[in-house]
């Protein structure tokens, strides 16, 4: 009778991994038939790299679980591991010689937490020096070999620029340039289209971990799905298409939010960027929305610098991790990840809850609410958190946005500008809040009219048109009106309108109240909500797009006339970078117009393309920080910063 596998200890010193030879076997046509496997440990480094092959895989329900046969030297022992895997292990196996890989659930004693948590920070060793990395999206379904068939012709027709996300067609002939225009829809039939988006809902792609596992691995990477293979290249230059793409059947939206970001292989992101991108993606375990990016991480970002340790909570990793990125980097960015109707209970509300996905709309983006001044933050007792910046304003009234739609936007418009009694002098304060500022306006005169989109006049045109009519049909609206109704759908979803003591507007989180104070804080680039309480304390509502106070107002005061602050792309990234335009002269500069001369001993280095960099010359240290909004010079300038301490 067969005994449980009893895991020999891994030496950690000596870089040691274990490697799983699947002996071979009969074909999956008989998966009734055992699987056996050899289990060895290795020593793994860049000097010393055995041959094998690294599995990437979903690993499904832990119910009903299969036995593989472990042959050691005193006999067959017994693992269990889960369906999914088990069928892998039958179309993996080669029918007369051994194949030698890596896969965690077996190859990772998961009973043991420190050897886990040390073998989770060898994972990316693991995936870049392996021979290839196998995906196994499960057998053969839903007509899934018609649509690995479709995707790789469609991954030949096309070639892409990945760094400005471009499509261009790999033929000459004027007759296919329909594959790359994305105006042009595809031409699948309804059974094509579906048989794609069924393999594209495999839970593979949804799976966290395995951004990592295929970011790292090498061009060889390959899809195998049931016994038809992919290479995961052509996949990812299929997938762009198919995303981009007008007409595809609604129900490939669904996976659109995972896959823009997933195949876009960018490894090496700073972790507010990757944390938001993968947000979508699914873990057991909520400590790792951390250690599972881990090793994409820019090199000099502090998250790398966490120990994965699985003794330790997820309150504890988050909150050190909030901690050390906000102190290291003087940023408070990971606060727009906070919303205090998801917050966690037994968390402070300035920790974000990255175990759930952010339930507000599209990321509130090309704000400088504080310019380029670094963040102040001090941990003090009972979870308490101080941070400087000035108070702005506070909410008057608020209106929850309903869920947007085509048939009824035109009602939901002309309820939201009748309840906030919108005169036409604040109708741009208004347009620009249910937007959050993403509007033409804001770019560089000089990009093309589709790089800058609709303008402001359209907006308000559109806004104006539409509250006044009870039926708007969408289908005949014109195309700069689609573009801005589907551009307030997407940043309207979980916030709410909010009209300010001031009269400004703003959106912000749908649990904003009246009464709600409006705050820009050092270090943080777009206004935030903060309630008070009867301590003083005050908790973290969540992120807010407030008109009027996105450029820095809250600190140096608007702008003079005639400069405006737009956003500029960069050539060479995809980025964009703010500006000031001189509207009389039409002259872009960097510097902020309201800015004096620098204190003694700084200068600056405009070697840089996109941003100021400030050199202290006593000690030559370089900084994007500017001195003139350090707190001292604030202060002497005549602003009113305030500490306000987060609970």
């Amino acid at each position: 009778m067969s005994t449980p596998y009893h895991y020999t200890p891994l030496h950690e010193q000596s870089h040691q991994i274990r490697l799983l030879t699947l002996h071979p076997g009969n074909s999956v046509a008989q998966e009734d038939s055992h699987i056996r496997i050899t289990l060895e440990i290795v020593q793994l480094t860049t000097e010393n790299v055995p041959e094998f092959e690294a599995l990437s895989y979903a690993w499904g329900s832990p119910e009903n679980r299969r036995e593989v046969w472990i042959v050691t030297d005193s006999g067959l022992q017994i693992l269990n591991i889960t369906q999914n895997l088990h069928k892998s292990l039958h179309h993996l196996r080669y029918e007369t010689e051994p194949r030698v890989l890596w896969i965690d659930a077996i190859c990772i004693n998961q009973q043991d937490i420190p050897e886990r948590s040390s073998q989770v920070k060898r994972m990316a060793n693991i995936y870049t020096l392996s021979k290839r990395v196998l995906v196994w999206l499960g057998p053969e379904a839903d007509e899934s070999s018609l649509a690995l068939a479709l995707l790789e012709s469609l991954g030949s027709k096309i070639e892409v620029d990945w760094h400005r996300g471009k499509m261009n067609a790999t033929s000459e002939d004027p007759l296919d340039r329909h594959w790359a225009d994305k105006s042009q829809p595809l031409p699948f039939n309804y059974r094509e289209m579906t048989a794609i988006v069924r393999l594209c809902e495999r839970p593979w792609f949804e799976r966290l971990w395995i951004w990592q596992e295929i970011w790292l691995a090498g061009p060889s990477a390959l899809l195998v799905c049931g016994s038809k293979t992919l290479l995961w290249a052509i996949f990812c230059t299929a997938s762009l298409c198919v995303n981009t793409k007008q007409g595809v059947i609604q129900a490939f939206s669904n996976r659109r939010r995972i896959l823009r970001h997933l195949v876009r292989k960018s490894p090496y992101q700073s972790f507010p960027s990757l944390v938001r991108n993968s947000q979508w993606a699914k873990c057991a375990d909520p400590r790792d929305r951390i250690f599972a990016v881990q090793s994409l991480l820019r090199p000099d970002d502090p998250v790398t610098e966490i120990e994965p340790d699985y003794t330790k909570s997820a309150f504890q990793i988050y909150k050190e991790v909030f901690l050390l990125y906000s102190i290291r980097q003087k940023s408070l960015r990971l606060l727009k990840r906070c919303e205090i109707a998801h917050c966690r209970a037994s968390f402070p509300t300035w920790l974000p809850n990255w175990s759930i996905p952010q339930s507000a709309g599209s990321t509130i983006a090309q704000t400088w609410a504080s310019g380029s001044s670094a963040g102040y933050i001090e941990q003090r007792e009972d979870n308490i958190v101080r941070v400087l910046g000035a108070n702005l304003d506070v909410i008057q009234s608020v209106a929850r946005w309903p869920r947007i739609s085509r048939k009824s936007f035109g009602t939901d418009f002309g309820k939201m500008a009748h309840h906030f009694c919108v005169s036409p002098t604040q109708l741009e304060a208004f347009c620009h809040a249910i937007v959050t500022g993403n509007i033409g306006d804001n770019a560089n005169p000089q990009s093309s009219e589709e790089q800058k989109g609709p303008r402001l006049v359209d907006l308000i045109e559109f806004v104006s048109n539409v509250s006044t009519v009870a039926e708007v049909d969408y289908d005949k609206l014109p195309v700069r009106h689609k573009t801005f109704f589907h551009r307030v759908k997407s940043a309207s979803r979980n916030r709410a309108i909010y009209k300010t003591a001031s009269g400004t507007f703003g959106m912000a989180p749908s649990c904003a109240e009246p009464g709600d104070i409006v705050v820009a804080l050092l270090g943080f680039d777009a206004a935030l909500i903060l309630r008070r309480d009867e301590a003083n304390t005050y908790k973290v509502v969540g992120e807010s797009y407030c008109y009027g106070y996105m450029c820095c107002e809250g600190f140096l005061g608007p702008l003079p006339s005639p400069y405006k602050m737009i956003w500029v792309p960069d050539a060479e990234d995809p980025n964009v970078y703010p500006r000031y335009l001189n509207m009389t002269s039409g002259v872009l500069g960097m510097e902020d117009p309201r800015f004096g001369e620098l204190p003694d001993g700084w200068k600056i280095d405009f070697g840089k393309r996109n941003f100021l960099i400030f050199v202290n010359k006593e000690t030559g240290k370089r900084t994007e920080f500017d001195p003139r909004l350090r707190l001292e010079a604030l202060v002497a300038r005549g602003v009113d910063i305030q500490c306000f301490d987060l609970i």
